[in-house]
Order: structure tokens, then C-alpha cells, then sequence
């Protein structure tokens, strides 16, 4: 006798029939949650499926990339994270788990900014200002340890032969406080984060690490013009899933992620903020990472953490 499916199941096959989670491993605040954000309300509105952001923060970053990765491999738990964060917490032995690359939906610059109680106006300024005081007397902020904002941080110190404090917070949101209060004086962040309180004069401005200026921000020099061309870190935002994941599910979320970031509104949005949008397959995202791993093995000894 031949075996009946009714229609109401084969639709059940579809992905995705419940809400799917985001993890975000940091705090509110940053551009991991603002790309999040973006991402879960175009991809809502096109499922007809709500997509929750998770703010899973702490231990730098790992709690929400631990629990990502126990969770179970159906598409409906994913983490949005930059690939240079979860490369160092690969790269120093305190992440084991595989994920499974999805996409790569979107990448950007690291603006260099200080508090303008800080008598520096540009790069050169600020680090003549470190070598003539005692190492360790200028703060600065990052979003935890092993992220580009420590590492990037780090490997520019070694570049110009100072010392800073490192102060780190969980994500880039909670330390905007302190560095808009002058408790912190110096951070190296996402765009996203503190464009506005540039252009209300709340920070300075001192670099950015792309190839050109920013549109948003055309007053401040890139990394080269401020003469440090050799310091080139972008941050690069994957999609990822618990590893051994369907691969239909798999080429479906890539598909509808890289539909989301060409939206209008996704593309000005993140205009104004810094952002490029990116599209791509997972083997490219995959491929990525493996390049990458060099770059961020350079910042990981220049932090001391390898």
C-alpha cells in the first residue's frame, strides 16, 4: 500500500516553521547587535517567522558561541559574530567547537577615537603624548579580550612602540559610558558605535582602518595617511550555525541573509554607519577564515596571548 503524505506535512519541510534565535555574544550596543538587528527584522518580515536577537554576553565573547554551538544543528539557533573574534578564541585554545559557515553578510572599518580631553588631534599626537608619559597611563577600551578592538589595539601599540592599559568591558556598548565620561581615553571600534558622538563632538576622531575615508566621517585620515600604512584590520561579520548542519537549510539562510543585506533600507542603514554589505557562499566564508587566521595570529603575540 502505498505511503500517503499530506500536503500539510510536505509543508512542514519548509524552513523555517518557528522562531529562530540569533545569538549575539555581546552586549547591546555594538555592530554585532546592530547588524543583528537589521539582519533578524528583514529576515522576520520575509519568513513570516520572528527572528530573536539573544544578547548572550560574557567570557569574552564564548557564552553565546558555547551555547550556539550545543544547540542542535536544525537552522534554528544561530550566532552573528566578527570572524576575527571567534578565530582568536579558536586560535587560543579556549573554543574546541566546529561551527558550520553561513554567510557573511557585511564587513567594516575600525574607527581609532579619544576622549577630547585628551590634548591629541591626530595618531602622531596622541602616541608622542604615550612615550612622554609613564607606560600604562593612557586607558583604553575594548569589547573584551581577544577582540579586534584589544587586538587591533595591541598590534597598532607595538607598531608605535607604547604602552597602553587595556580596559575591558562585555561588547562594545557597555564602555561607551566611560570612554564619553573621560574614564577611558583611547578605543579602536566598530564604526557603527561611535560615529554619531564624533560627529556631535562627544569623541575625536583620529583614523580609520579602511583603504578610503569614510562618507559619514570625511574628515578623519585613514591608518595611511596617518603613517601607519602597514595597520590594516576590518572586521568582517559571519553568520554561523552549530556544525553539521543540513545542507539545504544551509543554502537556504544564505540565500535570504544575502537577499537581506541588498534591501534599501539595510544598505542605507548601514551607509551610515560604516558598513559595507557583503554576499557570498559558505565555502567563501569558510575560505575567509583560513586567510585570516595569519592576520589575527600577528595581533594574538602582539597582545601576549600566543
Amino acid at each position: 500500500m502505498p505511503l500517503l503524505i499530506p500536503e500539510a506535512a510536505a509543508a512542514d519541510a519548509q524552513f523555517p516553521q518557528r522562531p529562530v534565535r540569533l545569538i549575539v555574544p555581546t552586549s547591546p550596543g555594538g555592530g554585532v547587535d546592530f547588524i543583528a538587528r537589521l539582519l533578524a527584522r528583514q529576515l522576520s518580515d520575509r519568513w513570516g517567522q520572528n527572528v530573536i536577537v539573544d544578547n548572550r554576553a560574557g567570557a569574552a565573547g564564548l557564552i553565546g558561541l558555547e551555547f550556539t554551538a550545543r544547540a542542535t544543528p536544525d537552522g534554528y539557533t544561530l550566532v552573528l559574530d566578527n570572524t576575527g573574534h571567534l578565530l582568536t578564541a579558536r586560535l587560543t585554545g579556549k573554543l574546541s567547537s566546529d561551527f558550520t559557515p553561513i554567510a557573511l553578510p557585511a564587513n567594516s572599518p575600525l574607527l581609532f577615537v579619544v576622549h577630547p580631553s585628551v590634548p591629541a588631534t591626530s595618531v602622531k599626537e596622541l602616541f608622542d603624548l604615550a612615550r612622554a608619559k609613564p607606560a600604562g597611563e593612557f586607558n583604553y577600551a575594548s569589547a573584551g579580550e581577544g577582540t579586534s578592538s584589544h587586538l587591533g589595539t595591541e598590534l597598532l601599540s607595538s607598531m608605535a612602540g607604547i604602552k597602553m592599559t587595556h580596559v575591558p568591558y562585555k561588547g562594545t556598548g557597555p564602555g561607551l559610558p566611560d570612554l564619553l565620561s573621560g574614564k577611558v581615553q583611547v578605543t579602536l571600534t566598530s564604526v557603527a558605535a561611535v560615529t554619531q558622538h564624533v560627529q556631535a563632538g562627544r569623541l575625536h576622531g583620529l583614523a580609520v582602518t579602511g583603504v578610503k575615508r569614510l562618507t559619514t566621517l570625511s574628515q578623519v585620515p585613514t591608518f595611511a595617511e596617518a603613517g601607519y600604512p602597514r595597520f590594516r584590520m576590518s572586521v568582517w561579520y559571519g553568520v554561523f550555525g552549530p556544525a553539521a548542519m543540513p545542507t539545504p537549510v544551509v543554502g537556504q539562510l544564505n540565500a535570504d541573509i544575502n537577499w537581506a543585506v541588498q534591501q534599501p533600507g539595510v544598505i542605507d542603514r548601514f551607509a551610515n554607519a560604516g558598513i559595507e554589505p557583503a554576499t557570498g557562499s559558505p565555502a567563501q566564508l569558510a575560505d575567509y577564515m583560513a586567510i585570516e587566521a595569519a592576520t589575527w595570529n600577528a595581533a594574538l603575540k602582539a597582545a601576549g596571548m600566543r
